[in-house]
């Protein structure tokens, strides 16, 4: 728990933060010498304000199977691996923070337009989910992620699948990863996210960078494509296509 005070530049503010406060269970079980069951369930509480303290198994949790030569894989609700990749780069983790604000599109979700356009942030964390975590080949880690849409539509099927490729060799690391969200709205746009990260740790001091590259895919308007923009644009709407706008963001975060 923590007091905050914070200013937007028009009005200070001072509240009281739990910095996604949790309770959890993790169990893992051997079956032999290669083969062990996953299990955890999360929950995020706040003491200080009932409304955020959230149903069971809200956060991550889930079942799996993990081998020491084949790697894990998981079902249930989990973070994609474009989210889960950070090396160095997230330094100052808690509410509202440069990776999940900026980098993960956050922040230009509830700007534009005040969200009614259609263009998604790549931080939430998925249900139904299948996640794959490849065995560890010298400093290198893969995993591969699929969300099915079990509600889908004729027009709009928002299935979701990522992956990722990190390299930690202990000083130095480096990651890249993509996902992609098909059908985010009835006019066909997917969803897309580019991320990579890198940075140095060097015993106590450790140094990070973040770079993404966000688009809806909503196609052009009146022939052109809005250009590159950050959490504060706003692009042109029109009265023909008031909702669809290709956005295209392109972010980077230093820490």
């Amino acid at each position: 728990m923590a007091l905050e005070s914070n200013n937007n530049g028009q009005l200070d503010r001072t509240s009281v933060q739990n910095f996604s406060s949790r309770i959890g269970f993790r169990g893992e079980r051997s079956f032999n010498s290669g083969l062990s069951g996953l299990l955890k369930v999360e929950t995020g509480i706040a003491p200080h304000y009932t409304t955020q303290s959230k149903t069971f198994a809200s956060r991550k949790s889930y079942i799996g199977l993990k081998s020491c030569s084949m790697g894990a894989l998981i079902m249930g609700t989990h973070d994609m691996p474009l989210k889960s990749l950070e090396g160095t780069a997230n330094q100052l983790w808690g509410e509202d923070e440069a990776m999940e604000v900026i980098i993960h599109g956050k922040g230009s979700r509830s700007a534009i337009y005040g969200g009614t356009v259609v263009f998604n942030n790549v931080h939430t964390r998925q249900t139904n989910m299948l996640v794959y975590t490849g065995p560890k080949f010298g400093n290198v880690v893969a995993k591969l992620a699929f969300s099915p849409d079990e509600t889908h539509t004729v027009l709009v099927n928002k299935a979701m699948a990522g992956a990722s490729v990190e390299y930690n060799g202990g000083i130095y690391n480096l990651g890249i990863a993509f996902q992609n969200q098909k059908n985010i709205s009835a006019n066909g746009g997917a969803m897309t996210a580019m991320k990579v990260t890198g940075g140095v740790k060097m015993g106590d001091i450790a140094v990070g960078v973040a770079y993404s590259n966000l688009d809806n895919n909503a196609g052009p308007v009146n022939g052109r494509k809005t250009p590159p923009c950050q959490t504060s644009c706003r692009p042109i709407m029109t009265a023909e296509h008031p909702h669809r706008i290709d956005i295209y963001e392109q972010k980077f975060v230093f820490n």
